[in-house]
């Protein structure tokens, strides 16, 4: 009898080892099980038939590691760009990813199930095939592998450093290593600190590419594959780019990719979006007056980065859907870096590393409109070294709708005015985002640390949350038009008293509020009580053809000397002008750099005064 039983055993064994599986083998999320694996030479698809399906098109997938090969060994396929030159034919999962079974290391032996891919996948000598020993110098725990301890980058680069095709562009090695996703633990929000990891059935594996790229479940899921649930990890998928959630929300925030860890729920369950950065993205672009992520459809960072040219809205299709903003249009996910950008200074800050914009080359002509030669695509931004504006300057500048009509969404429902144009520094008055203004007619003092009369700015100095504790950029505010706190009032009621600037005043944010060293002593006459700011000056105060952004909607005298007399589209024009009730400015003359204003330049409700 014993003897009877220990045969059908034996023979049960054999049977389960000729199907691809060792004894007791746990295959996670298709068999279940506890024990040993396979030891090797066997095809994949046995045991992992569920994931092969995925993979060779049986079943559906959005995106995937496309193969059609199962064989048991190795063969001598390159991965060399593009990429996609290698036909699904040839691909297989031990000339792509993984080395044969059994997943352990033989120099130095560890006995654990989690040495599962190469360090390198590019050939067949570095995926070690050749070789009987498994070491760190071809088996690895991880997607990724620091340049200084192999050069390949680990699994994933090794091949991403390629090209997939023209769609899918090389990564950088080097500009993932520098950046704030490269990491296999977050710190969210109240400090939890989360730790990505495949918690496999005998070891883990250290998740940093496949932070991002999974299921949907393993990206709200740092600790994926405890107790045996099911890992997807970049086999396929029914999101795009093998993405844990969709790139374009479409609508919808929920199952956004950015807020599997930019979410807003501050303490997020497993399998649940929310906050695993403290950098919570999606309570800003909620607030009144936010870049519209959300409704975002039609991105496409290939498209839009490959087609970049004066007028092409970003390369994609025109239509009512043209207009957007994404995630993406600011943030390269490869190489956006942590830390914050230099008070006082011009340049991108480190999370700008890697996008591209527009950079304003000029000449041009004073308030004029910019044409194609005004500009060029800056194809890569550099973080301290490229002006933030060259960011800005693709969505807000006729960049964007070259000479075409610009959007008026959402602008308030006025054509979007064109931030090169304002900005220009051969205009008379100007803030100063692309060159200094210290030496110009509308140069003044009246500034605020850290600036100075040289300093140059930032857009984000003036538009970004309202609320100091959010996180840096132009992400969303309650105040109008996105500007920053904490004083955020800038409108047609705002008006003179004979003491400071009105408590809440946005103009305080940078101009001493009591009007010190300002070139208008008469700010505080009490004469001028009353009379509302935009009475004077434009209501978007970028720049424009008049010193102080001025405007002259009670009129302006002839040109004499330099005096431009009245100035069509921005005097009497919405929306620069947008005066509120009561006296208004009319223009006369100006004086000269550095010199006050007085009563022969100007009058309330005429050119001159009384």
């Amino acid at each position: 009898m014993r003897s009877t039983i220990r045969s059908t055993l034996a023979v049960l064994a054999a049977a389960f080892a000729l199907a691809g599986c060792g004894q007791g083998q746990t295959i996670v999320g298709e068999q279940g099980g506890g024990g040993g694996e396979s030891t090797g030479g066997l095809a994949c698809g046995a045991c992992h038939g569920t994931i092969l399906q995925g993979m060779n098109g049986t079943v559906a997938r959005t995106s995937a590691h496309r193969l059609a090969l199962d064989p048991s060994a190795d063969d001598s396929t390159a991965w060399t760009g593009p990429l996609s030159g290698v036909a699904e034919a040839d691909r297989s999962c031990v000339n792509m990813c993984h080395g044969d079974h059994p997943h352990d290391l033989t120099n130095p032996v560890v006995s654990t199930h989690e040495y599962n891919v190469f360090v390198d996948a590019r050939t067949k000598a570095s995926r070690g095939a050749n070789s009987t020993t498994r070491d760190a110098t071809n088996r690895a725990k991880t997607d990724y592998v620091a340049p200084g301890t192999n050069p390949s980058g680990g699994l994933c680069l090794s091949c991403h450093q390629d090209a997939v095709d023209a769609a899918r562009p090389a990564l950088s090695i080097a500009g993932f290593d520098a950046s704030a996703h490269n990491a296999t633990a977050t710190v969210g929000a109240n400090s939890v600190t989360y730790d990505w990891q495949y918690q496999l059935h005998l070891g883990t594996f250290d998740r940093n590419c496949t932070k991002c790229h999974a299921s949907r479940a393993e990206g709200t899921t740092p600790a994926a594959g405890a107790n045996g649930s099911g890992t997807t990890a970049v086999h396929s998928n029914s999101d795009p780019t093998l993405l844990a959630g969709t790139k374009n929300p479409g609508g919808s925030a929920a199952g956004f990719v950015c807020y599997n860890c930019h979410g807003s729920t501050p303490s997020p369950a497993a399998g649940a979006q929310g906050d695993r950065s403290s950098v919570d993205v999606q309570s800003e672009v909620t607030k009144a007056h936010a870049h519209p992520v959300n409704a975002d459809t039609v991105h496409d960072s290939a498209a839009e980065f490959a087609n970049a040219s004066f007028g092409n809205a970003l390369g994609v299709a025109a239509g009512a859907g043209q207009r957007h903003v994404n995630c993406l249009d600011c943030h390269d996910p490869h190489q956006a870096q942590a830390g914050d950008r230099t008070a006082g200074q011009p340049f991108a800050s480190p999370q700008l590393q890697g996008a591209w914009g527009a950079a304003f080359v000029g000449p041009l002509d004073p308030f004029a409109a910019p044409t194609t030669a005004a500009y060029f695509a800056k194809t890569v931004i550099t973080a301290g070294s490229d002006l933030e504006a060259t960011l800005c300057f693709k969505c807000h500048t006729s960049f964007y709708w070259g000479a075409g009509t610009p959007p008026t969404s959402p602008s308030g429902g006025f054509p979007e005015t064109d931030l090169v144009k304002e900005l220009n520094p051969a205009n008379v008055g100007f803030h100063p985002v692309l060159a200094s203004n210290s030496g110009t007619l509308g140069s003044t003092a009246n500034i605020l640390a850290p600036f100075t009369t040289t300093s140059l700015m930032t857009c984000t100095d003036c538009h970004a949350s309202d609320d100091t504790a959010d996180p840096n950029g132009p992400h969303g505010s309650s105040a109008g038009f996105m500007l920053k706190g904490p004083n955020t009032v800038w409108n047609n009621t705002i008006a003179l008293t004979s003491g400071p600037m009105p408590a809440g005043t946005f103009c305080a944010n940078c101009h001493a509020a009591s009007f010190t060293n300002s070139r208008f002593p008469d700010h505080t006459n009490s004469s001028h009580n009353g009379v509302r700011c935009q009475n004077c000056h434009a209501a978007i105060p970028h720049g424009g053809p008049r010193p102080g952004m001025l405007i002259a909607p009670a009129g302006a005298t002839a040109a004499s000397g330099n005096f431009p007399g009245p100035v069509a589209g921005w005097d009497t024009a919405a929306p620069y002008s947008n005066p509120g009730s009561g006296i208004k400015l009319g223009l006369r003359s100006y004086p000269t750099a550095g010199a006050t204003w007085d009563k022969p330049n100007c009058g309330c409700n005429s050119t001159t005064h009384p």
